[in-house]
Formats: structure tokens, C-alpha cells, sequence
């Protein structure tokens, strides 16, 4: 009888939720070297991940997001700029923790689908880089938190598991260099990310 009361109130509720995460980095630095101090490069970073979604029911749930993401790596007249568009789907099961509905443990499988371009500029030089084109799936957990009952925030470190096919057009042409990647738990590619989201039924 205790484990249907707790099943019970560990859930979501079903209606839509909107939001996202919006991150910006800055960084720079210099080296010593006796009396002679170098200045390094300094590198700017910015993404922009909204997504949109539907619990169907109270535990399972579905919906789009975007991806923006962009870096710039500047040191004297040297300058690489980069940018990522991605676009995406994904389906989602939440598991609540506890009888106030407060936390939940959520598990997403998401496909995505990214294009990657970029330049260097050396002097008056500008190079462009090849394209990047690369489709992933993964699987990405992470912990909801309920500070009100429709404000969700949420935090956690990206795909645990994931694949990514990967396409390089060189020098823009029909000549491509194709990369299959597979990844279990591998600590150098997790992130810490936290969102917001907005649940509107709730």
C-alpha cells in the first residue's frame, strides 16, 4: 500500500513545458617567462538551447529543441571563429522522488542533427573552414528540481551514452572524410548544464 502511495504522487502530470538554457564564456590568460609577459589568446563562447515539449502522460513525454552555440579564439591579428545549428527531438521519462513532487530524476533519448561551420583569419588572411555535418543520438539523465510547482530547473552533465556520424566536406567539395563515434561514459566529453523550463499544466 506505502509503494502505490509513493507511485503515485512521483509524477510530472501531463500538459506542455517550455524553455531552455542560455550559457556565455570568457576566457583569457598570460605567461610568465622572468621579466617577459605574453598574453594568450582570449576565447568567447556563447550558447542558446531552447526546446519545447509535451508529458503525454504523467511520467512520459516528447518534444523539439534548438541548438546554437558559438566560439571566437582572438590573439593579435589571429582570429578562428566558429559556430554550431542544431536541430532535435527527443523523448523523455521522469521518475518523481519523494512525496511534495519537488524532485525527479529525468532520461532522455534524443537525436540530433548539427551543422558546424567556421574561419581563421591570420592578418588580411581569412580561411574558411571545412563544413561539419553530424548526426547524433544519445542518452542524457539528469535531476528536476521544483522551486514552485510550474518552474522546473534543471541540471545535468549531457549524453552518458551516445553515438555521432560525423561528415567533413574538404574544401567545401564533393570529397568527404566520414567519422563514426561511439561513447560510453566518457568524463572528457561531460558538461554540467542547467535549464529552466515553464510547465503549464501543473
Amino acid at each position: 500500500m506505502t509503494l502505490f502511495a509513493v507511485q503515485a504522487q512521483a509524477q510530472i502530470g501531463q500538459g506542455l513545458f517550455a524553455g531552455g538554457g542560455l550559457g556565455i564564456t570568457v576566457e583569457s590568460g598570460k605567461s610568465e617567462f622572468g621579466n617577459v609577459t605574453i598574453d594568450g589568446p582570449t576565447t568567447t563562447g556563447y550558447s542558446f538551447s531552447p526546446r519545447v515539449g509535451y508529458f503525454f502522460t504523467d511520467n512520459i513525454g516528447a518534444g523539439l529543441e534548438l541548438m546554437v552555440s558559438g566560439v571566437n579564439t582572438s590573439l593579435d591579428d589571429d582570429k578562428t571563429t566558429s559556430s554550431i545549428v542544431g536541430v532535435g527531438v527527443f523523448g523523455r521519462y521522469a521518475i518523481g522522488l519523494g512525496e511534495e513532487e519537488k524532485f525527479a530524476i529525468v532520461g532522455d533519448l534524443n537525436i540530433r542533427y548539427m551543422s558546424q561551420t567556421g574561419e581563421t583569419k591570420t592578418g588580411n588572411i581569412t580561411v574558411e573552414d571545412d563544413p561539419i555535418n553530424t548526426v547524433a543520438v544519445g542518452i542524457a539523465p539528469s535531476l528536476l528540481y521544483f522551486p514552485t510547482p510550474k518552474i522546473g530547473l534543471e541540471m545535468g552533465l549531457g549524453n552518458i551514452i551516445s553515438y555521432e556520424n560525423q561528415v567533413e566536406k574538404v574544401n567545401g567539395g564533393d570529397d568527404k572524410i566520414t567519422s563514426n563515434t561511439f561513447e560510453l561514459l566518457n568524463l572528457n566529453s561531460l558538461n554540467l548544464n542547467i535549464s529552466a523550463s515553464y510547465y503549464f499544466n501543473r
